[in-house]
């Protein structure tokens, strides 16, 4: 994107494509999420087993290059079993999506769609190399909810969610919703610790483990479309030799001493849920070398925020 004029106005450059390359085929709404690594892009359709869609998945070198369609396949009904409270799921994917590639294309993208009860994993090489054999199914459904409300479904209907590798870990990951604790887990989905912080788990969005200057921070926003006004928190969970024992020392403090590090608001509002999805509102990213950190958030009719942190010297 290019920045113009003094009033912080963005002009978006489009990424160009032919429709019937992209997201011709059967079924599926053309397009729903995109994601960005390395300069290069990923985007995802939305589609439902129960009305015989096609998975499709896009990539593109970079701005100025024509997309390609790298994934296409019929998206499948999941085996009975794999959620605890029906018999097979006709899970719509393409709600939300994350990413986890590496400088040199390798990795996986993880393909999400409602109430929390699948996720696609998708291996990738040299960026745009995937085999349909290898893509597997994470059932976070089992993961457990610290304290559910009496009386309400222990998974309600959502969209956003994300699966966000831990800052300096090899296979470890947060896994989150707008309704769900902030899960570590690893790239197979094995539950490796659930957080018992945020009981209002709207506010544990997005959340990512980001290392700097000799400091470990949680940082997360909360979600405008359940009630939250997009804030950025960061928290200071350095206490800790690994993840499991940051999160876990992180749990047992006072909640005076749970108090963020830093925090910024987008100011924004509660989202009208019949004119737009206030589930998929928010999202935290992260860019840094070794004297700046910059924290990315976002949320959907707030705009966003880019927040610089210079290293102490």
């Amino acid at each position: 994107m290019t920045k113009s004029g003094k009033n912080n106005v963005l002009n978006p450059q489009r990424l160009d494509y032919d429709d019937e390359v992209i997201w011709g085929g059967s079924g599926g709404d053309r397009h729903s999420v995109t994601r960005m690594a390395h300069g290069r892009f990923w985007a995802t359709n939305l589609h439902t087993a129960a009305n015989e869609q096609d998975v499709r998945i896009s990539y593109w070198s970079d701005v100025d290059t024509d997309g390609i369609r790298i994934v296409n396949f019929r998206n499948p009904v999941i085996p009975e079993g794999s959620d605890p409270g029906s018999a097979t799921m006709n899970v719509r994917f393409g709600d939300a999506m994350s990413i986890d590639i590496d400088e040199n294309g390798n990795g996986y993208i993880f393909n999400m769609g409602s109430r929390m009860l699948c996720v696609m994993r998708i291996p990738v090489t040299n960026f745009t190399e995937v085999n349909n054999d290898n893509i597997t199914y994470i059932i976070p459904g089992t993961y457990p909810i610290p304290d559910p409300v009496p009386g309400t479904p222990t998974r309600a209907p959502i969209s956003f969610q994300t699966y966000q590798k831990v800052d300096g870990s090899t296979n470890e990951y947060l896994y989150t919703s707008n309704i769900e604790p902030v899960h570590l887990v690893n790239a197979d989905g094995t539950l490796l610790y659930t957080m018992t912080s945020f009981s209002d788990h709207f506010d544990g969005c997005a959340a990512r483990i980001v290392l700097f200057n000799g400091a470990r921070y949680l940082v997360t926003m909360n979600d405008t479309g359940t009630g939250g006004e997009g804030i950025i928190a960061m928290y200071d969970i350095t206490d800790g030799a690994t993840t499991l024992e940051a999160l876990q020392n992180f749990d047992n403090r006072s909640a005076e001493d749970k108090e963020p590090a830093y925090t910024y608001s987008l100011e924004g509002t509660l989202l009208n849920a019949a004119t737009i999805d206030g589930a998929c509102a928010v999202g935290i990213n992260f860019a840094k070398d070794d004297n700046t950190l910059y924290i990315i958030g976002s949320a959907v009719d707030a705009g966003f925020a880019i927040i610089e942190f210079k290293a102490a010297q």
